[in-house]
């Protein structure tokens, strides 16, 4: 049986701001009942402290591997609906399968490993659940809940579609938001279709902070994780700190994955001079021409992508209106929708006191054409000027489908 195309990505409630228990039960939310359920690794050996995985905390976590699963026995009698999993580390491929009463498999499947932290529908007759990664891996949570509406904290996302209509590139999570910020909720706002690929994530609560952050600023697509590793590089050592050739050919795989039509990235110099922003700026401009190229990859298909904005590049500029009105925002401007995703990277806001502008060196609204195969922009302040409508998406990701 096959999972539901439609995954949510649940933020677990020591993230989750304003929500009590009072509130809940009045909207009538579903109710964690892991408490209830037994705990055991391999279906033998009971977890000691099987509250790690619904605690709720980005903490605690449980190792897995190829010799190791998790199985989860449910009480006869427990409304159990939703299983909830989230990954400490990098996911990888696994299964989970429903189990009756008499030992029957119910349904397996095998949730995209793009879905950080997917809840999968659980059937009303599952007395057993077992999840099985085909690598080892590190799991924080893997809770068990009833029906009823998700929790304020779930966010709904859908698996990244095979055509984007834009791709925002960003080196770190919060670097989306202070540099490139504006552009999602603006296409959004436009019924468009889009996410962000974070080039590096190496801390469990900066992806959980991501998702939280892009849900706020109107994407529904699931944001992308290449998982390269962090640090503080010099502009001379950029190079050697990130593979070059497995950095492009990444890249150049995620462009004709999702087919995006526009690409954003970070400016050349860095805004500040950061060396993984320079290093991913370089790296996006060459893979978009690379993604055209049949010769490169061969035996994947080549994808043009029609226009490539550099952050504050001085040629060919654009200015969002960052400033004006979002009728899918309830009439708040993009700059303050940004500003409100900016906070979700608590942790990051905490530490660096930085406010998203639309001004001074680091103006969000600011941006240069850098490569377009539809020509050049005439003014118009417009990503898209130049794509034919034919080429778009009509996906609105606030309300639904938007007319052809």
């Amino acid at each position: 049986m096959a999972a539901a195309t439609v995954f949510f990505a649940a933020i677990p409630f020591s993230m989750a701001e304003g929500i009590s228990a009072d509130a809940s039960a009045a909207c009538g939310q579903a109710d964690c009942v892991s408490l209830l359920c037994s705990y055991s690794l391999n279906g033998e050996e009971e977890m000691k402290r099987p509250n790690i995985l619904y605690d709720g905390s980005l903490r605690t976590k449980q190792k897995l591997g190829p010799d190791t699963f998790l199985q989860i026995s449910i009480p006869e009698e427990t409304d159990t609906a939703k299983l909830f999993l989230s990954f400490y580390s990098m996911p990888v491929p696994y299964s989970v399968t429903e189990y009756d009463s008499e030992g029957n498999a119910i349904t397996c499947t095998r949730p995209e490993t793009d879905l950080l932290m997917p809840v999968l529908p659980v059937s009303g007759n599952t007395s057993v659940i077992t999840v099985v990664p085909e690598a080892s891996c590190t799991i924080s949570e893997c809770s068990l809940y009833t029906a009823g509406s998700d929790p304020a904290a779930f966010h709904t996302f859908s698996k990244t579609s095979d055509k984007l209509d834009y791709l925002i590139v960003s080196a770190h999570p919060d670097d989306e938001q202070l540099y490139l910020g504006g552009v999602a909720p603006i296409c959004s706002d436009r019924g468009l279709k889009g996410t962000i690929l974070y080039m590096t994530c190496n801390r469990r609560e900066r992806y959980t902070e991501s998702l939280n952050a892009c849900y706020t600023a109107g994407i529904r697509q699931m944001p992308l994780f290449l998982w390269l590793e962090d640090g503080t590089v010099k502009q001379n050592m950029i190079w050697k700190h990130w593979d070059r050739d497995a950095v492009l050919l990444d890249l150049v795989r995620v462009l004709r994955r999702t087919r995006p039509e526009v690409v954003v990235t970070h400016h050349f110099g860095g805004e500040y001079g950061q060396g993984l922003h320079i290093a991913t700026a370089e790296a996006v401009a060459e893979s978009v021409q690379l993604a055209a190229d049949s010769t490169y990859d061969p035996g994947a298909e080549p994808w043009q992508v029609k226009k490539l904005y550099i952050h504050m590049h001085d040629e060919i500029t654009v200015t969002l209106p960052v400033n004006d009105p979002l009728p899918s925002f309830k009439g708040r401007t993009a700059l303050e929708v940004t500003r409100e995703a900016f906070r979700k990277h608590r942790s990051e806001f905490k530490k660096l006191h930085l406010e998203a502008n639309a001004s001074g060196p680091y103006d969000l609204s600011k941006y240069g054409l850098y490569y377009t195969t539809v020509g050049p922009d005439t003014g118009k302040n417009d990503l898209f000027e130049n794509i034919p409508d034919s080429c778009l998406t009509r996906f609105c990701c606030i309300g639904g489908r938007a007319g052809a």
